[in-house]
Formats: structure tokens, C-alpha cells, sequence
């Protein structure tokens, strides 16, 4: 059994964006990601001018290191980005992004995915408004990879990623899943953030209420999958129950 948690996204959460926010969000993600890995931000290629000519890429990210458990792969990373009503399975949708109306040929890339698939580099197809069930997602590649094939690449590096798949992105960015889901603005702070308040700094001595109080939460919060340094609290005040909940989750702050 799963519980919705605020920093739950679903599928609809990302449905939402419009193509400037797609391309706005995915740099969040990169950006996020390029600091996780410990590489500078300026690792990112990006641009918010989504009605510019971009050659079929919206962003690029050059990697040195294969980094474990990212989105992100060894060597050049392209990212095409679609919102709304884009169906990736299909042959006809596929043709068209890469080669517009010149056929599958080579000289009809874009010239940034040339330059990386010349490199051996990797191909990312974003869709944010579709979460591809497992066989549309097998079609998604085939059809990606026939036409990679078609026009001269004989082991195309490429992904596509629908809504399930960047729901998983987010799993170590709890910042951006608030940012996706709408939770942002509500009222609570981080462990460590509310620790560091002034009202939390004065001593304090538990009476009975406070200690069954501290026991009980810190007996849920071992039991929990989901606390971390990452929890968020909204405690009403009262008499001994903020102090009490700071103790109580000082261990794992």
C-alpha cells in the first residue's frame, strides 16, 4: 500500500506544463542534477527561448564520468523536450521530429544531434504530457532507434522518458517535486531549517505529556520509510509540543 505524501507528482502534476515550462523545469532538473554529480552548473546547455530554431534540441549535458543512478549517461547528453499531446510510438510522430519533411537521412538531423550521435553520444526524447505505458515506451525506442539505424547510426545511444520516468527523476530533488506538485508554498520548514529558529534554542525539560509525546513520534519516525533529513513539520503550537518535536527528531535532522 502507497501513501500520497507531500511530495507526491503524479502523472497529472507534469501533464500540466506548457512547452516553456517543460523546457523551464528541465533545467531545473539538470541544473539539480549537474550539482548532485558535483559539476558546474555551466555543464548545462540550455535555453528558455523555446521559439527559436533550436535544431531539435533543447538542452545538453556533457558528462565525463558515468554517474551511478542518474538520468544522465557518459559522454554528450541531447534532450528534446514535447509537452501536450505527443505520441512518441508512433513511427509517422518520430520521422517527422528528426528529419521535418526531408525523409530519413542523415544530412536531415538537426545539426546538434549529428554532431552528438557523430560523437557517440545519447539522444533523450522528453514527453511530458504522456505517461507511456511499458509497450508505448518499447515502441518509443524501437521507433527511435530504426531511425537512427535508417539513416547510418548502427548503435544509437537514446532514451525516452514519459511521465513515469520523471516522476522517478525527481525522487532525490524534494525541493522540485514540491515546485511540480503545488506543496511549495505551504507552511513548514526542513528539520534542519527549524532547528536553527530562535524559539528552538531555549532549553527544555520534558514533562509526562512531552515525553509519551517525544516517544511516540520518535517511534514512528523509526518505522517510517519516509523520513529523512529531508521531513517537513507543521506542528501547532502549544505548550511543549514544538520543543518536543525538535527533540524528538534531532537523531535525524
Amino acid at each position: 500500500m502507497t501513501f500520497d505524501t507531500i511530495f507526491t507528482v503524479k502523472p497529472e502534476h507534469v501533464a500540466r506544463l506548457d512547452p516553456d515550462d517543460a523546457v523551464r523545469f528541465t533545467a531545473e532538473i539538470l541544473w539539480a542534477e549537474a550539482a548532485r554529480l558535483r559539476l558546474p552548473s555551466t555543464a548545462v546547455s540550455i535555453s528558455f527561448r523555446t521559439n527559436v530554431p533550436d535544431g531539435g534540441v533543447d538542452a545538453s549535458v556533457d558528462v565525463d564520468v558515468p554517474p551511478e543512478g542518474s538520468v544522465l549517461r557518459s559522454g554528450m547528453n541531447v534532450i528534446q523536450v514535447k509537452a501536450g499531446d505527443f505520441k512518441p510510438w508512433k513511427k509517422g510522430k518520430i520521422g517527422k521530429e528528426l528529419f521535418g519533411k526531408e525523409g530519413a537521412l542523415r544530412a536531415a538531423l538537426g545539426q546538434p544531434i549529428r554532431a552528438c550521435m557523430d560523437a557517440g553520444g545519447r539522444y533523450v526524447l522528453l514527453c511530458t504530457g504522456v505517461d507511456l505505458t511499458p509497450q508505448q515506451r518499447d515502441q518509443a525506442m524501437g521507433a527511435l532507434r530504426q531511425a537512427f539505424v535508417g539513416c547510418g547510426y548502427t548503435d544509437p545511444r537514446i532514451d525516452v522518458i514519459g511521465q513515469a520516468q520523471l516522476i522517478g527523476v525527481l525522487g532525490p530533488f524534494p525541493s522540485l517535486c514540491l515546485a511540480l506538485n503545488g506543496n511549495g508554498l505551504g507552511y513548514f520548514d526542513t528539520l534542519r531549517t527549524w532547528a536553527t529558529q530562535d524559539q528552538m534554542q531555549y532549553k527544555f525539560k520534558a514533562g509526562e505529556a512531552q515525553r509519551k509525546f517525544m516517544v511516540g513520534l520518535a517511534r514512528r519516525m523509526r518505522a517510517s520509510e519516509v523520513l529523512s533529513s529531508s521531513l517537513l513539520t507543521s506542528v501547532t503550537p502549544r505548550l511543549g509540543t514544538t520543543y518536543g518535536t525538535s527533540s524528538s527528531t534531532s537523531d535525524h535532522a
